[in-house]
C-alpha cells in the first residue's frame, strides 16, 4: 500500500485498562512500524501510564524522525490540552526531535452546539476553575424565527455575520427544536473558534512564570507542569516518575 506520510500519516493506536494490559497490548503492536501512535482506552488520561509508556518507547527508540506523532483521542479538557504541550515541549528536549507533535481530538464543542444546545462564551481561567464557559442558545424560542437581530454571543468571527433568524429557522409548532442542520452547524463553528482560542490563552498562561500566573492557573496544573518537566529532564527519569510525590502530583490531574 502506498501513501503519503505527510499527507496521510499512519498511527499504531494503545489500548489498555491497566498498566499490565497495556504492556501486553505495546509488545503485540510495537511490531508494526507506522508513523506514531494513538493513545485510546482507559489509560489515555493517566499521565502516570502515559509518561511510563512514552519512556519505554523512547528506550525502544520507538519515537523517531519516522514515528514523530502521538495523537490522544477524544480528551480535550483544558488541563489536559496544556499539560500535552508541556509533555511535547518535554519529549522535543529529551529527543531532540524538533518535529515532534503531540494532537488531540475532541467532539465537546459540536456536541454542546448540536446536542445540548449550548454556545461557548469566553474563558474562565482561574486558581479554581480551568475550563470555558457556556450558555443555553434559545433554541426553540420562537421570537427570533425570521428576526434580523444580531448573534447575541459575539465571540468568533462567524458571530458578527449571524443573525439569530439565521439559528432559529423552523416555524413548525411541534418541534423540539427551530434549529436546522445548517443552523446548528453555524453554531458548532462558533464554538470550536471559540474552544481553540481559549486553548491558546490556556496554553500561553502556562507558560508564563508561575508568580504571574497564580489567580489564572489552578496549583495542581501548575506543579503537573513541574513534574512532568523534571522527569524528562532527570538523568534517570523512570526514577523521577516512580518517586511517590511525583506519582501523587500526576493523578491529581
Amino acid at each position: 500500500m502506498f501513501y503519503d506520510k505527510d499527507k496521510f500519516p499512519l498511527l499504531n493506536v494503545m489500548q489498555g485498562r491497566s498498566g499490565g494490559e497495556a504492556d501486553t497490548w505495546y509488545d503485540m503492536a510495537k511490531q508494526f512500524k507506522f508513523d506514531g501512535w494513538a493513545f485510546a482506552g482507559d489509560l489515555k488520561a493517566d499521565y502516570y501510564e502515559v509518561i511510563r509508556r512514552i519512556l519505554i518507547m523512547i528506550e525502544e527508540g520507538r519515537i523517531s524522525e519516522r514515528e514523530n506523532w502521538i495523537h490522544f483521542l477524544g480528551k480535550g479538557t483544558f488541563k489536559f490540552g496544556v499539560l500535552l504541550t508541556v509533555l511535547r515541549d518535554s519529549i522535543r528536549r529529551k529527543t531532540g526531535l524538533e518535529d515532534f507533535h503531540i494532537s488531540f481530538d475532541t467532539c465537546s464543542p459540536g456536541l454542546g452546539a448540536m446536542r445540548y444546545r449550548k454556545v461557548h462564551t469566553t474563558p474562565k481561567f482561574t486558581a479554581k476553575s480551568f475550563t470555558i464557559q457556556s450558555k443555553p442558545f434559545p433554541f426553540n424560542d420562537y421570537r427570533y424565527y425570521g428576526s434580523s437581530e444580531p448573534f447575541q454571543w459575539q465571540y468568533s468571527p462567524i458571530a458578527k455575520y449571524l443573525t439569530m433568524g439565521d439559528l432559529i429557522v423552523k416555524n413548525q409548532t411541534h418541534t423540539n427544536s427551530r434549529l436546522d442542520m445548517l443552523s446548528a452547524c453555524y453554531l458548532a463553528n462558533h464554538n470550536y473558534y471559540v474552544y481553540s482560542k481559549a486553548m491558546i490563552e490556556a496554553n500561553e498562561l502556562l507558560a508564563m512564570h508561575p508568580a504571574l500566573i497564580i489567580q489564572k492557573v489552578p496549583v495542581f496544573i501548575q506543579d503537573a507542569k513541574k513534574a512532568i518537566e523534571d522527569i524528562f529532564d532527570s538523568v534517570n527519569p523512570v526514577a523521577a516518575l516512580n518517586d511517590p510525590v511525583t506519582r501523587t502530583v500526576l493523578t491529581r490531574v
